[in-house]
């Protein structure tokens, strides 16, 4: 490659831009300045730095790194990955993940979850799905696998397989507990294989009262129980039978 002879200016010349060109040869790129702002020639790449045992691109100065970023492509879905962890370890990693498909995931690996915050300008969460597939609206922490809690109702699916004289609790006393009624839709499925469809209307309980699940004449019987504190919860209270339940419930 052969090198152009360089430019001379006398003392006292203006020198103008046009005399001020810049020629690059070779694989050189460059950046160009225009009206203020700064455009690529062709494309700009950013080598990643390497951390504990992963490589990204990390923003900080000579003393302190402040967030970094790092990205992977696997099995046709795209990944970014960014922390205030400087380390790249995978500790802390909040993921915001482009699904092959099209579908957007925002998670915390730590917590095992994906949540949706709502559309303003604070990360106020409004909608989440956790690791083993429930749905919640209004709470992060379903009790079943599906959860709404508004500002005066709730309502839930929820379902059991293998109830016993166990007390199994749906919603403890002080996670959005009843405050005045329920109102109970169950579908029930006995060890001896009878189908109950009980309350088929829909069964109003009070704050303190019970509802039969199931029942045979009193041999066997499941029961639904709204305790005086709010608290929801389901047992065999009869006989030797074991129930798979499956509910709907709502409540204020």
């Amino acid at each position: 490659m052969a090198w152009s002879t360089p430019r001379t200016w006398s003392i006292g010349e203006v020198v103008t831009a046009s005399m001020m060109n810049t020629h690059i040869r070779d694989q050189l790129r460059y950046l160009k300045g225009l009206d203020g702002a700064v455009t690529l020639d062709d494309r700009m790449n950013l080598p990643p730095t390497s951390g504990t045992n992963g490589k990204g691109l990390r923003i900080g100065d000579a003393t302190n790194q402040y967030a970094n970023f790092q990205g992977l492509d696997l099995s046709g879905s795209s990944y970014i990955f960014f922390s205030t962890n400087r380390y790249f370890d995978g500790t802390g990693w909040q993921q915001l993940n482009t699904r092959a498909g099209g579908n957007l995931q925002i998670s915390q690996d730590n917590l095992s979850y994906f949540t949706f915050a709502a559309s303003s300008s604070t990360a106020t969460e409004r909608f989440r799905i956790t690791n083993d597939g429930s749905i919640a609206s209004g709470t992060s922490s379903p009790q079943g696998k599906m959860h709404l809690v508004g500002t005066l109702g709730r309502w839930l699916m929820y379902e059991y397989d293998g109830l016993d004289g166990t007390t199994q609790v749906i919603i403890p006393n002080g996670a959005g507990d009843v405050l005045y009624g329920v109102q109970l839709w169950s579908i029930v499925r006995t060890s001896s294989g009878i189908v109950q469809v009980a309350n088929a209307g829909g069964s109003a309980i009070a704050l303190g009262g019970t509802g039969a699940l199931y029942s045979d004449g009193g041999t066997n019987v499941a029961q639904f129980r709204v305790l005086a504190n709010g608290q929801i919860e389901i047992q065999r209270t009869l006989g030797s039978l074991t129930y798979k339940v499956a509910l709907m419930i709502q409540w204020i």
